[in-house]
């Protein structure tokens, strides 16, 4: 994500983060029709939607600026789950990406390692909360891809942004959405951050 902040114009949009926070930045991508929104913010090292709370709030915010544009989110954690969020997405049908990066379990674990160390926490990292993430999303990748509903986008670090502004560029100009009712998102009842977390 931060590679693409450094090759478009984007700016902060505040709201229900508060005044220090943004809850959202709009990018401007050259050629394309439609402004592209990233969630969360993106003020410290770990960004996105991993610092929105609560989780309910990614919902709202992704309705919210998919009336507007495109919309991009992505967290480490939010990567490792399915739940409201992929039952939105699936109302767009092919038209929601599922993009995933290609990076080794190994090297992820040897960046996060790096990026501790870059703030000073020379602490021994133990991978093995990092390795059960890697492995849920690993297998959330293979449950979409098994129901067919959700494009997924495999990319490397390296041309992850050229592909992100490709296909914003040769994007519709808005998605059609199918009706979404307030209880397929919730299942019929209010759901926990407990019950969001759980895999497939």
């Amino acid at each position: 994500m931060r590679n693409l902040f450094k090759v478009c114009e984007s700016k902060p949009l505040y709201g229900c983060l508060g005044s220090k926070l943004p809850e959202a930045y709009q990018f401007t991508i050259p050629k394309a029709k439609l402004p592209l929104y990233v969630l969360g913010p993106y003020t410290i090292v770990c960004g996105g939607c991993d610092r929105i709370q609560p989780f309910d709030l990614i919902i709202e915010l992704i309705q919210k600026y998919a009336a507007l544009g495109h919309v991009l989110f992505e967290g480490a954690l939010i990567g490792c789950i399915y739940g409201r969020t992929g039952t939105l997405m699936e109302a767009y049908g092919r038209e929601g990406i599922f993009m995933v990066l290609d990076t080794p379990m190994e090297e992820c674990i040897r960046r996060v390692q790096g990026r501790r160390s870059e703030r000073g926490d020379d602490r021994e990292l133990n991978p093995r909360n990092l390795k059960d993430k890697y492995l849920q999303l690993v297998s959330a990748v293979k449950r979409v891809e098994k129901d067919d509903i959700l494009r997924v986008v495999r990319v490397s670090d390296t041309n992850a942004v050229d592909t992100i502004i490709k296909m914003v560029r040769e994007a519709k100009p808005h998605a059609t959405q199918t009706a979404v009712r307030p209880t397929d998102l919730l299942g019929g009842r209010k759901k926990t951050l407990k019950d969001e977390v759980g895999l497939w």
